[in-house]
């Protein structure tokens, strides 16, 4: 029988919102039921919420569909096991007419980044046939769990999964020894953590994507000129070098990759 713990405070922005939330709760897995249920706990301190609202007020300029900018601490105990986990988290749902943009940060740095994608999409005008193009960052890591079978990629080394265990580095091959735990509420899930993809070939010059469209198309920019692509990950000429860390999946590096 497995039991796993978690005491959490997040200070999370909805919109104009603020929330304090503090949760306390186990789950019980014997392999034929999986049993979920708050406990009493002493109370983690609350994060200060300082940062949270200085990141949102500055993003609720861009009149998002929906914002949602959080820190939190949890504190985890699993078969013996414990580790602390703090994190901050940015969702943020772009929209101009027909056209969504869907943004996940893991940190609170370089804005600029989210206002550039949220200029560009009021900005395009036209729409372009498949061509050479050059995936930014934030647009490889949310695309990487989907290419595990098209290029080479490994997991990177993390203190712990959802069980408190090591996480080593090694292919992203199934079968996978790690679990990922999003909820306490959910049996934990296999999966590889921390996705990078290893690095080959040459990044050369071409339009920039810098995020995805509808689920279904690329938003991209090539000097003045802003325009849609259609989504096509069926020649991967190079990928770069891992620049930052995502909250897709269990994690995923961004880096430049080269269609």
């Amino acid at each position: 029988m497995s039991r796993y713990q978690k005491r959490g405070a997040v200070i999370r922005r909805e919109g104009s919102v603020l929330l304090r939330i503090s949760e306390a709760g186990e789950a019980i897995d014997d392999g034929a039921t999986f049993i979920v249920r708050p406990i009493a706990s002493a109370p983690i301190d609350m994060p200060p919420a300082d940062a949270v609202i200085n990141v949102a007020d500055q993003l609720a300029s861009l009149n998002p569909e929906r914002l949602i900018v959080s820190e939190g601490v949890a504190h985890h105990v699993c078969e013996g096991r414990e580790w602390r986990e703090e994190s901050r988290r940015i969702h943020i749902s772009l929209t101009h007419q027909r056209l969504r943009v869907l943004v996940d940060h893991a940190d609170f740095d370089q804005l600029e980044d989210i206002i550039r994608i949220a200029h560009a999409l009021r900005a395009v005008r036209n729409e372009r046939a498949a061509g050479r193009v050059r995936l930014a960052p934030s647009v490889t890591a949310a695309l990487l769990p989907s290419l595990l079978e098209k290029i080479d990629i490994e997991q990177v080394n993390a203190p712990h999964d959802g069980r408190g265990l090591p996480v080593p580095k090694r292919d992203a091959t199934a079968p996978h020894p790690n679990v990922f735990r999003p909820t306490y509420r959910q049996r934990p899930i296999a999966m590889p953590f921390n996705l990078r993809a290893k690095p080959f070939g040459t990044i050369e010059d071409a339009p920039l994507a810098i995020a995805i469209v509808n689920g279904s198309q690329l938003l991209c920019v090539d000097g003045s000129a802003i325009f849609l692509m259609p989504l096509r990950i069926d020649d991967i000429r190079a990928v770069g070098e891992p620049q930052r860390w995502y909250p897709h999946a269990a994690g995923s590096f961004g880096a430049e990759l080269m269609l």
